[in-house]
């Protein structure tokens, strides 16, 4: 197609409104254009981008042996009511259709849109798959999902409705899954390296014996509303909430009586251990830290090595998997 007939109108300067630069870039180029807070129409060149990204999904997942399903959005309420997770599912990922989709006379207490397919593609599966020897296999579908947000993020981030890849994959034991998992990790790796994003792989969720159960690939931006914690010396990096601390237990010593000891000038940990001839790790300190947007503040007492932690934030994909039976699935939005 000539560029003049090409859909496109740029802008000199973007909104005052909008901070983040890549975003304003997709304005002032003509990518986009908002029609409000998290709702976004993408213009030719902004869709043509994303078919681009969306066929490096594509590629990316049939690498895996992925085949691609398309499942409804609009799904019998009594498909989920067997789930053991069901309370949560209704609540959450699963809206009521009462009162914004007409379906003539259709009775819409048993039908809900689903924002999530497990149920629906497991339905699907024990109906098609006969025997074992059919397994591993490997089901995605590409979809527009809606996030029921009380506010939108900035940007993209955080947007209304979202494109959303949904991979699953069926295994005949526990051995299998294991193998395939991290094919499925890899895999998506080397859809980001081709989009020339730097993303760390970091854990995401563990069951109660400590293994890891899922991981995010992330992104770390100012834009972000999530935390992950990152060694410096090595690979590990984890979602704050599940972070563990390893540390070197200190040796044992006998208990010494109290005692008064004058400190003078002695302003930091450092200070300290040099004055008393010891090292850090035998020191306390108490650190004093206000609670956000409560105006309150709270104080916290820990071996003098240690420092408080500094989380990056991020942008989040998620790539999860899942233990009961041999059903496996990876979500990547």
């Amino acid at each position: 197609m000539r560029m003049s007939r090409l859909l496109v109108q740029t802008s000199r300067e973007a909104p005052t409104k909008v901070s983040l630069p890549g975003y304003r870039f997709l304005l002032r180029g003509g990518f986009l254009r908002p029609l409000s807070a998290g709702c976004h129409c993408f213009l030719p060149p902004g869709a043509r981008v994303r078919r681009r990204i969306e066929a490096m999904v594509h590629q990316g997942i049939r690498a895996l042996d992925g085949q691609e399903v398309s499942l409804p959005a609009i799904q019998p309420a009594e498909l989920w009511s067997g789930a053991a997770d069901h309370d949560d599912l209704m609540g959450q990922a699963v809206s009521s259709l009462r009162g914004t989709v007409p379906l003539g006379e259709t009775d819409l207490r048993d039908l809900v849109l689903a924002t999530s397919h497990e149920e629906s593609l497991l339905a699907v599966a024990r109906s098609t798959i006969q025997s074992y020897r059919q397994l591993p296999v490997v089901l995605y579908q590409v979809w527009p999902v809606f996030q029921d947000q009380r506010q939108a993020g900035a940007g993209l981030f955080g947007a209304r409705e979202t494109l959303v890849a949904d991979a699953y994959s069926l295994h005949a034991n526990q051995a299998d899954l294991d193998r395939f998992y991290p094919q499925v990790k890899a895999e998506f790796g080397r859809i980001f390296d081709r989009c020339r994003l730097e993303v760390l792989m970091s854990a995401a969720d563990r069951d109660d014996a400590g293994t890891v159960t899922s991981h995010s690939l992330v992104w770390p931006s100012e834009a972000g509303r999530e935390t992950v914690v990152a060694c410096g010396s090595c690979s590990y990096t984890t979602d704050e909430a599940i972070a563990q601390a390893g540390k070197t237990p200190p040796p044992a010593e006998d208990v010494q009586p109290m005692e008064d000891v004058e400190t003078p000038e002695c302003r930091t940990i450092a200070d300290l251990a040099r004055f008393l001839n010891v090292p850090a790790s035998r020191t306390a300190k108490a650190l004093f830290l206000v609670t956000s947007g409560k105006g309150g503040w709270f104080s916290r007492t820990g071996c003098g090595q240690w420092e408080r932690s500094s989380s990056a934030p991020i942008c989040r994909l998620h790539l999860g998997r899942k233990h009961p039976g041999f059903y496996d699935q990876g979500d990547v939005s």
